[in-house]
């Protein structure tokens, strides 16, 4: 219960009344233990010198009310009673001595409630000022979730204006603060990736309006040149007719090499349109892999939640062990005392026999015989059934353990495919952004890198060959740790397999040895046969809580089992993901060639309108 809503009168009453408790209790002490006694001794003085000594009177402490009656015989002590007077002066003293004692223990005692009534008066204080802590923190914790409220708020509206429809359904949930907070950074990553491509697609924009313009300027000054190339025919037609029919070549020849031209530029145009469509799709299917990644890490949790269930499993086990070997106690308590009380009646068996006649002796030392031998057997069944117990103590340590370290495998792998999948999340998004930034500088890579072949696809060296690396590693180093965890788990398999083998074993001998014991009973005469009835009831008792035991282990290796299926399921999809990554980078790196393929050609257009250009103007 927190402190923060229990109320103040309630804390001040009940560290008052501990406080009275204690003082309560130390009181009775002292008057329980020490002047009890201190009062015995002085009753036990007082009758001594009643019955003889005079001199006791003197040795007693002034307040004492214990007042001493003079008598006839007490003129007619003998020299006996000087000795004894003596020893009671000394007793007095020894009284006197252990009076003060106790009244130094008792201001000692007083001093001492006093601490422990000033320690509850801190303890008081120190109760308020975490209360007022406490409602300090709860109003600071609502105020930085109304602020994270809004912000989501805030965000939730951005992410409608910029992203669509699509991304405007998504549901914002928020179970706790950790998830609140992973949330709203990636959405702040999002944002930022978004207007990172809004920006590119807006220089994309503005440098094709920019060619347009130029292409239209361009065709301009042509048409302005055919006009004066057209007047200047007109005015010189009737002394220059052979210039003017080469003028007709060249310009029909540009007319053609113009449409060429623009055939040309529509179909660029339709590539770079088709380009775009493509881009839109991978940024689709980006989005597609997001959420698969948000899946992995929800199935994560469930995994590190069945990991602590997997663990209070483990200490429920735990408790149950320690209450079978308080159980296992208290029945080895209760055989060592039938074994007494067996061993006390065969020894008075036996000298109840001695004092028999000579054939009755006879008769009962023959009798004695198969019985004595009995006792061997059982106390080697005995000898047996401990040393099953203590293997099969062994036996589940060794399995606790083992269960131990493979739930530390296991978070530890959980934890290198958490970093798995944000390292190809990482470098799918770095691969769009180099895409995107590889537009505007395409010309000077070609021109500047060498091509290279990986894996079947063409690729500049200078653009995409640290990151194939990095990626092939990556690949590398998931394969090796699902090829540990499968040999890992063959192995675990192997010793429940020999766990199993020698359960098997032990319930045999168990089994053998109750068989035993059987045997031995039926020869065995009705006093014994009792006792021996009420141990193997005992053992009976013991067999059932080791078959409960080994039917909790069973249910728990099931558990294993299912968490073991999981974990393939996980695997398989992780692999699944894999693969869909190398699809996306293969597309990936098409769609960079034939855009690179696209503005080489768009250059070569650029140049063929400059050429065009410069030999009419020539």
């Amino acid at each position: 219960m927190d402190s923060a809503l229990i109320p103040e009168e309630v804390l001040t009453q009940a560290s008052h009344e501990v406080s009275k408790a204690v003082i309560h209790e130390v009181k009775s002490s002292v008057r329980a233990s020490d002047i009890c006694v201190f009062v015995e001794e002085i009753t036990l003085a007082s009758e001594m010198v009643k019955a003889g000594c005079a001199d006791a009177e003197k040795a007693f402490p002034v307040g004492a009310d214990v007042k001493l009656q003079s008598s006839e015989e007490s003129v007619h002590i003998s020299e006996h009673t000087s000795d004894e007077s003596i020893s009671l002066e000394e007793r007095v003293r020894q009284l006197q001595a252990e009076v003060l004692a106790l009244r130094k223990k008792r201001a000692d005692e007083g001093r001492a409630n006093e601490k422990v009534v000033s320690i509850f008066a801190s303890r008081e204080q120190a109760w308020k000022a975490e209360k007022s802590r406490f409602l300090s923190e709860q109003r600071r914790l609502w105020q930085e979730l109304q602020r994270a409220f809004m912000e989501q708020e805030v965000l939730k509206q951005r992410t409608q204006r910029l992203s669509g429809a699509q991304d405007g359904d998504a549901e914002f949930t928020c179970e706790d603060c950790e998830q609140r907070e992973g949330w709203l950074s990636e959405m702040k990553e999002r944002l930022r990736e978004q207007e990172f491509v809004i920006m590119t697609s807006m220089e994309e924009a503005k440098a094709e309006q920019q060619e347009k313009n130029t292409i239209a300027t361009k065709l301009a000054k042509l048409e302005v040149d055919y006009c004066e190339v057209n007047e200047k025919l007109r005015f010189e037609s009737e002394a220059h007719l052979q210039d003017v029919q080469k003028h007709e070549v060249s310009l029909t020849e540009l007319e053609k090499r113009c449409k060429t031209l623009e055939a040309e530029k529509s179909l660029a145009l339709h590539d770079v349109e088709h380009l775009h469509k493509s881009l839109a799709d991978a940024r689709q299917e980006k989005r597609h892999y997001e959420d698969l990644v948000a899946e992995m890490s929800t199935e994560i949790h469930m995994l590190q939640v069945g990991a602590h269930e997997k663990e209070d499993i483990i200490s429920a086990m735990l408790k149950k062990a320690d209450g079978d070997a308080e159980e296992r106690l208290q029945i080895e308590n209760e055989l060592s005392i039938m074994r007494a009380k067996f061993i006390h009646a065969e020894s008075e068996k036996e000298r109840w026999h001695m004092h028999a006649s000579g054939n009755s002796s006879c008769i009962d030392n023959e009798l004695m015989k198969p019985r004595r031998s009995l006792g061997s057997k059982a106390e080697s069944g005995f000898d047996n059934m401990r040393e099953l117990q203590r293997l099969h103590d062994l036996e589940i340590r060794d399995l606790q353990s083992a269960f131990e370290e493979e739930v530390r495998l296991l978070k530890k792998r959980l934890s290198l495919f958490q970093e798995r999948v944000v390292d190809l999340e990482e470098n799918v998004l770095s691969r769009l952004a180099r895409n995107v930034q590889f537009t505007n500088n395409a010309q000077k890579k070609t021109l500047a890198s060498p091509l290279r072949v990986i894996n079947g696809l063409t690729v500049y060296k200078s653009y995409d060959e640290e990151d194939m690396t990095s990626e092939e590693f990556q690949l590398s180093i998931a394969k090796t740790l699902l090829r540990q965890y499968m040999d890992t788990e063959a192995q675990r398999e192997q010793q429940i397999e020999k766990l199993k083998k020698a359960y098997y074993m032990s319930k045999a001998t168990i089994e053998m040895l109750h068989k035993e014991r059987s045997h031995a009973a039926s020869a065995v005469s009705s006093p014994r046969t009792r006792g021996l009835g009420d141990w193997l009831e005992l053992e009976r008792t013991r067999f059932k809580l080791e078959q409960r035991h080994l039917q909790e282990i069973s249910a728990f290796e099931r558990q294993l089992k299912a968490r073991d299926e999981r974990m393939e399921a996980f695997r398989q999809q992780l692999l699944s993901m894999g693969r869909e990554s190398e699809q996306r980078i293969a597309e990936i790196e098409t769609l960079s060639k034939e855009l690179k393929r696209a503005l080489e050609e768009n250059s070569l257009l650029k140049k063929r309108i400059v050429d065009g250009s410069g030999g009419k103007m020539s």
